[in-house]
């Protein structure tokens, strides 16, 4: 990958996902998964402290920022990622890696709605998980110039 690709890339792959994290840090259960690599990595602390602070308590994000925007941000970033590593094959695999976080994400969807696995269906995520992958498809398009 060329240097000056590099940069546009590294921001559109790392960015959602360091968004989402950020989101279920601040404003998500303490339970879940996260909260405990916080913990082995002696960061625990820090992010209670963040937690606490009156603009995080205050300025609570909007339902679907809360719920929806991490599943989206991390099909973003694998979406973009796959989308890169396999833009230059010639084969139609390549197709199949680019896809396969948005169609994870779709899949999930489907099962917590048909009642195959745990979890509530929820539309915006469904749509959010969607569009944000075509975006990232987008994206790699334009920054490696329609090599994707």
């Amino acid at each position: 990958m060329q240097l000056r690709r590099f940069a546009p890339a590294t921001i559109v792959t790392v960015l959602p996902m360091l968004s989402g994290g950020i989101v279920y840090l601040l404003w998500r259960s303490p339970n879940l998964l996260m909260f405990t690599w916080c913990e082995k990595i002696g960061l625990l602390g820090l992010v209670t402290d963040l937690r606490s602070m009156e603009a995080v308590v205050v300025h609570r994000p909007p339902y679907i920022v809360l719920y929806s925007w991490p599943d989206a941000a991390w099909v973003a970033s694998g979406t973009f990622l796959f989308a890169s590593i396999w833009r230059s094959s010639t084969t139609r695999l390549r197709y199949a890696w680019a896809l396969l976080p948005t169609s994870l994400a779709v899949g999930g969807e489907i099962a917590q709605a048909a009642g195959f696995c745990s979890g509530t269906f929820d539309c915006a995520d469904l749509i959010l998980c969607v569009l944000t992958g075509l975006a990232s498809l987008l994206s790699a398009s334009l920054i490696y110039h329609d090599e994707v």
